[in-house]
């Protein structure tokens, strides 16, 4: 082969785990039963889906309870704050005084005109009765006498019984209307005094501290709301990531309690790959170096970048920890798996040679170049094996690093060294 100019790599190999970026446990954080299981175990879900459900129905009483409590108060701070609307005290300012014309009306009426139209009537009732009294007097003497008879006695007798009667009954009308003359100016006077508080309460308005300790109910009752409806989401388990369901040690119907394992769920897309770098390496160890994953037969099969370097050395071990980040495109790698890793320090042009082409004698390194013969007269070309030392570096897969002893354009054998040696003459298969 002609050896051609190529990348070498300056690399290390080492060993690291891989974890997921994100990797979480499914915990609960309130009591319940289990009502619905959603997912199994493997499937992939995304964020925000539904997991599994716990029974809501007294986390739903809890609900309906609080906003009809938050209903209540509102409505009670709503009418306390609408007391003094000047609609409404208009209105109670129109009642007032309609009960002070009443009440005006009431005491300037026709009723002292009648009170002293009874007063006359009994006056005279007195006079009549006194009179029709001394007759009475009068006329006995004479019935005694015998200057009348007993039947005009009797009939005088009897006009002043009706003149007594006629008294009696002046009296009680007189009482009467008296009496419903000041009932009905109490009941006007105490209307009056009602209204009167009534326009000023509407003008005061409620106290301030009546109205802070109804806004205080009000924002304590839309706690209570906020909190029973936050307990009543957390019947629902939602997935905080996308990623894949992990193993599932429950059932519908189990009772869970707070903080109980319910499931996990890692997201492999993205990996991290934790790398202990020894400390001679840490002058050339930064941040974007590019780092392979190798599969068995130490072949790349991933390719990721030094995202983590930490600033300090393990106490035990002097080794410097740094993340590399992939992307998990296959999913082939699993959370906390074991992996070889090279790292790669450094990439320049150099000349690369098959390990087929490198033989041995002791510790030196040598490899056959292909010199053409100088007089050949063959159709086919003839060339002279010359052994020449090289000095190697590392082995990039299946090739060694040449750092001396050959150049590039120069032909080298690549397959039957162990038949060969210095001088021979050889030539290359059809």
């Amino acid at each position: 082969m002609t050896l051609t100019k190529g990348v070498i790599e300056n690399t290390s190999e080492v060993v690291g785990t891989v974890e997921a970026k994100d990797a979480i446990t499914l915990k609960p954080e309130i009591d319940g039963r289990i009502s619905d299981i959603l997912v199994k175990e493997g499937d992939r879900i995304q964020k925000g889906q539904t997991l599994i459900r716990l029974d809501s129905s007294d986390w739903d009483a809890e609900l309906y309870q609080a906003q009809a409590q938050l209903a209540t108060t509102q409505a009670r701070l709503a009418e306390l704050q609408a007391g003094n609307r000047r609609e409404d005290i208009d209105e109670a300012i129109a009642r007032l005084n309609e009960a002070k014309a009443r009440l005006a009306n009431a005491t300037r009426g026709s009723r002292p005109e009648e009170i002293a139209q009874a007063q006359a009537q009994l006056t005279s009732a007195i006079a009549e009765a006194e009179l029709a009294q001394q007759r009475v007097g009068r006329y006995e003497q004479l019935k005694e006498q015998g200057a009348i008879s007993a039947d005009q006695y009797q009939e005088y007798n009897t006009q002043s019984r009706s003149a007594t009667a006629a008294v009696e009954e002046a009296k009680s009308r007189l009482s009467q209307l008296q009496k419903s003359r000041g009932s009905d100016i109490d009941e006007l006077a105490a209307a009056v005094e009602r209204e009167s508080q009534n326009v000023r309460r509407l003008q005061n308005g409620p106290r301030l501290e009546v109205i802070a300790q109804a806004k205080a109910e009000v924002a304590e009752a839309r706690a209570k709301v906020r909190i029973a409806q936050v307990n009543l989401n957390k019947t629902q388990i939602l997935a905080p990531i996308s990623g894949m369901i992990g193993d599932m040690p429950i059932e519908v119907g189990d009772y869970v309690n707070e903080g109980d394992t319910l499931t996990t769920l890692t997201e492999n897309n993205v990996l991290e790959l934790n790398l202990s770098i020894p400390l001679e390496k840490a002058s050339e160890l930064q941040l974007g170096l590019p780092v392979e994953l190798l599969d068995t037969q130490g072949k790349a099969t991933a390719t990721g970048t030094i995202s983590f370097i930490s600033p300090d050395v393990t106490s035990n071990s002097q080794l410097i920890v740094a993340k590399a980040t992939f992307t998990n495109i296959n999913r082939e790698l699993l959370n906390r798996q074991f992996v070889r890793a090279k790292v790669i320090w450094e990439k320049r042009p150099g000349i690369l040679i098959p390990a087929t082409a490198v033989s041995r004698i002791g510790a030196q390194t040598f490899v056959f170049v292909a010199h053409p013969k100088d007089k050949s007269k063959s159709e086919t070309p003839q060339f002279i094996a010359q052994q020449r030392q090289v000095e190697l570096g590392s082995l990039q897969e299946n090739n060694y690093q040449i750092l001396k002893g050959v150049n590039a354009g120069e032909k080298i054998v690549t397959a039957g060294i162990l038949s060969l040696r210095d001088g021979a003459p050889i030539q290359p298969l059809p």
